[in-house]
């Protein structure tokens, strides 16, 4: 082995036991990820500014280089739910903003029984299983459980409602979600009866057919349809249930959809390219409706860097924000663009305090509907 890389490996394994010795001394979650990374060293002013969005996406966990083009995090404090989740926007992000693809990773959390070797060698057994996947498809899992086989995943569920029944259920109205407290009273391969509040029953009955589904033991979504519904004994049956790698109850920034028209102008180099109507917005992105011949045109600057202008006030606060933020295209939905926000801390906080207040005024009229 080359004396360099020899050197590399001992000083990542001195990092990674003296954080798993600090996470059990402590009593805190760890987490460790791989992925593959090609570096195209040719361009460094690039890869400089990739490996700071890598950081600052994924919260400044220790990054180590592995061997052959794979990078691995080590998460502190996180469970492998909020891990998987911070890689997913890293990908998600990467690829929308670089055009680069991440297409292997692989993620395990640490178990008090787990030494050095067991961790590192679980998170390889799943880079390695990462590569015989559809590409992108991240695989995870613990000591006990590998989540990415589907034929043991009825077991590992029966397993973890038994041992805890307790979930947070989510209906998204106007693109926020809202939570209640559910216990699972049985679970089937394709159905889980829960008891709830009667409280959320109405809820039940004022959302969409469809719920969702958390278990803080399970790190993805459970999405199912709501099949019957019994007041007098407070439950709830779902079937048709689906597993969920991405949801919006994951999303760690609300998407708002605005309750009245705002108008928006996108502009390249100083010159209006085209106008629109914000369907829905979040404080990383937003989407507009275009008319149908601009999207030709607006296909051309998809990898360009564009302006978008445009102005927030809600019945909170009367005063108008005016909003001028760098965005770029990352796809197109029928007559539908989905812009990336790259705000500054300005014009994040405009736009944060539009989401909340526009928050607070859905949640009333909510409540209100429900007495």
């Amino acid at each position: 082995m080359d004396r360099y890389k020899e050197i590399n490996r001992y000083l990542n394994l001195a990092k990674i036991g003296s954080e798993i010795k600090h996470a059990k001394e402590h009593n805190t979650p760890l987490c460790i990820g791989k992925f593959k990374y090609v570096a195209d060293l040719d361009n460094a002013f690039m890869f400089k500014d990739v490996i700071k969005v890598i950081y600052s996406i994924l919260q400044y966990p220790p990054l180590l280089y592995d061997d052959k083009d794979s990078f691995i995090v080590i998460f502190r404090q996180n469970k492998l739910h909020e891990s998987k989740n911070l890689l997913k926007k890293m990908q998600i992000y990467l690829k929308n903003r670089f055009d680069i693809y991440i297409d292997r990773i692989a993620i395990s959390e640490l178990s008090v029984e787990d030494s050095v070797e067991d961790i590192l060698e679980r998170v390889e057994k799943y880079f390695i299983v990462s590569k015989r996947l559809p590409e992108g498809k991240m695989v995870y899992g613990t000591r006990n459980f590998d989540f990415y086989d589907p034929f043991k995943r009825d077991d590992t569920l029966k397993i973890l409602f038994k041992d805890n029944s307790k979930v947070w259920l989510y209906n998204i109205y106007k693109g926020i979600p809202v939570k209640e407290e559910g216990f699972v009273e049985l679970y089937e391969h394709d159905k889980i009866i829960i008891r709830t509040s009667k409280k959320e029953l109405k809820y039940l009955k004022k959302f969409e057919e469809f719920l969702y589904i958390k278990h803080l033991g399970f790190p993805n979504i459970i999405k199912g349809r709501i099949k019957k519904i019994d007041f007098e004994n407070s439950i709830v049956t779902i079937d048709e249930l689906e597993i969920q790698d991405d949801s919006a109850v994951d999303r760690e920034n609300i998407r708002i959809l605005p309750d009245k028209n705002i108008h928006i102008m996108i502009e390249f180099k100083n010159r209006i390219i085209s106008d629109g109507i914000i369907k829905s917005i979040a404080v990383d992105s937003l989407s507009i409706v275009v008319k149908k011949e601009r999207i030709s045109l607006l296909k051309k600057f998809k990898n360009q860097e564009l302006i978008l202008k445009f102005n927030l006030f809600t019945k909170e606060n009367s005063a108008v924000n005016k909003i001028i933020a760098k965005a770029r295209i990352v796809n197109f939905i029928a007559d539908e663009v989905v812009f990336m926000l790259t705000p500054n801390s300005i014009v994040q906080q405009k736009i944060l305090r539009y989401i909340s207040g526009m928050k607070r005024q859905i949640l009333q009229i909510l409540q209100l509907s429900l007495r």
